[in-house]
């Protein structure tokens, strides 16, 4: 299911790719997003659908913002964060200087390129938008918090409470907020969001939940895809690779 997953996220991010290279798309003047009637177009191509209405209790909503598609807000990130796309002087969504790259590499290869772009280059703060600076704090530690990252290569499964826990502690990111009672369990949360969710969408890895009607997320473990492009990652020597550009295949 989850190589399916990964499989269906590189078909979506070319399709994505594929459609700004083809169509002049002119961003939201204030916010600088995808108008909404591209999103839908551009998910007709998509395996992976995402619902246009979100429901909040008995009422159905109708999705009117890019941020609203979490997956698709999530790859349009990815693809300007990687410099897959970039935004032009005239607030039009143009070919990065490295489309050219991504396409002219092997299909297996792809996938690995996603991941790159983003450890790398993918905005946490853009992606969080909550928690006053805590996705800014993940991105000025994230040479901290990247190598505790990768130490689930090993595919041994990992208890995200106290994983988190010990994150937090070391690297001292904390959740900003008035009331400061459940800053731990949102800072939790906050991490589960900028990491787990965004693995899970490539499908890097499987996850446990406890509870129904508020399900808690319990337990993480990467598959073997996950495991294979966490090791591609690491030198011999276990250091990171020299990110020299982008998409160094090194």
């Amino acid at each position: 299911m989850t190589e399916q997953i990964h499989n269906s996220c590189v078909h979506d991010f070319e399709q994505l790719l594929q459609y700004v290279a083809e169509n002049k798309i002119a961003l939201t003047p204030k916010q600088s997003l995808i108008p909404l009637r591209h999103i839908k177009t551009v998910m007709q191509r998509f395996q992976i659908q995402e619902s246009h209405e979100h429901c909040i209790g008995d009422r159905a909503y109708k999705t009117r913002d890019e941020m609203e598609y979490p997956r698709f807000y999530f790859l349009d990130l990815l693809a300007i964060g990687g410099r897959l796309l970039k935004i032009t002087g005239k607030n039009l969504l143009a070919k990065g200087p490295n489309w050219e790259t991504f396409f002219a590499a092997e299909q297996r290869e792809r996938g690995f390129l996603i991941f790159h772009a983003f450890r790398y280059g993918f905005n946490i703060e853009n992606w969080l938008l909550r928690g006053g600076d805590f996705g800014a704090q993940l991105e000025e530690k994230a040479e901290m918090i990247w190598p505790r990252i990768l130490d689930w290569r090993d595919g041994n499964r990992v208890e995200w409470k106290s994983w988190s826990q010990g994150l937090i502690r070391d690297c001292g990111v904390h959740w900003n907020s008035i009331d400061q009672t459940h800053a731990e369990d949102l800072a939790i949360w906050g991490l589960e969001y900028c990491f787990v969710k965004p693995l899970e969408y490539m499908g890097l890895l499987e996850v446990e939940r406890e509870g129904k009607a508020f399900s808690r997320l319990r337990s993480i473990q990467l598959n073997q895809i996950g495991c294979n492009l966490f090791a591609r990652l690491l030198t011999k020597s276990g250091q990171f690779i020299a990110a020299i550009s982008p998409y160094s295949l090194n």
